[in-house]
């Protein structure tokens, strides 16, 4: 693990990039510490999964102008909730497919953050 350090600004203090390895073949990721929590969380090609990255642009934002600019008209046949752009498109993230060392534990979890 190799990390940089450096001040963030008065208020938020020094900040914590550090470069790791998970996994055997190792993949590597670039995380900001965060010392206030036990968890560490990277994503998984889940991600970005199941959205097409044509459907991100705002003229496939849903209604009438999705219909008549969207170039994908699948991208116009969504709920009703706002269109956010995916945070994970272009990111690096873990390949579970990828890893020797990889156990599904086959348990599921939710996390509620205050």
């Amino acid at each position: 693990m190799t990390c940089y350090s450096a001040a963030a600004n008065a208020k938020l203090g020094v900040e914590s990039v550090c470069e790791i390895s998970i996994g055997t073949p190792a993949q590597k990721f670039k995380v900001k510490l965060d010392l206030t929590t036990t968890d560490f969380w990277v994503p998984d090609y889940t991600c970005a999964a199941n959205k097409k990255e044509i459907c991100d642009l705002s003229k496939c934002d849903h209604g009438h102008i999705c219909d008549i600019f969207c170039p994908d008209p699948s991208c116009c046949k969504r709920n009703a909730m706002p269109r956010r752009a995916n945070a994970c498109r272009g990111k690096q993230y873990f390949d579970q497919k990828a890893s020797n060392t990889f156990v599904a534990t086959g348990q599921r979890f939710n996390k509620v953050c205050d």
